[in-house]
């Protein structure tokens, strides 16, 4: 049987992510879920956290999702450190497939509230990915035009 506690509540929902188990993952979820990203507005709904999801398995079929070390919790609340990795095969936000494999860190912070994640704050390295992909910049030639 699964754990109930908030650490494994995060965990099962990393797990079902990487695992491409979008029900399993919804389940975990609480019917007024937030998910705060990098972008402006927030991804509410279990549906459209599973379509996020969903998009970047579109374009990372085999993305893998690590958890680095320990889900460390207080109370309700539980921080965790975390590796995608996946080979860019499908289309991402207009970039077409470069074939490439790309390696992502980031971190989250996750509310949990009666036996469900009902809040999310994810921040990872968009602009890493991206580089990684050749649709950017590198960092010295940004640099380097100031």
């Amino acid at each position: 049987m699964k754990g109930t506690d908030p650490q494994d509540i995060v965990r099962q929902a990393f797990e079902a992510v990487s695992s491409d188990d979008m029900k399993s993952y919804k389940q975990l979820l609480a019917e007024k879920f937030v998910m705060h990203d990098n972008d402006d507005e927030p991804v509410r709904g279990k549906e459209n956290a599973a379509d996020y999801f969903r998009q970047y398995r579109k374009a990372f079929p085999d993305m893998q999702v690590k958890i680095d070390g320990d889900v460390i919790a207080s109370g309700d609340t539980c921080a965790t450190r975390w590796t995608v990795t996946g080979t860019h095969e499908g289309e991402l936000l207009g970039v077409a497939p470069t074939h490439k494999k790309v390696v992502v860190h980031g971190m989250e912070i996750d509310r949990i509230r009666d036996g469900k994640i009902a809040e999310s704050w994810q921040s990872w390295d968009h602009f890493s990915l991206f580089q990684q992909l050749g649709e950017m910049p590198s960092e010295q030639r940004v640099l380097a035009r100031h």
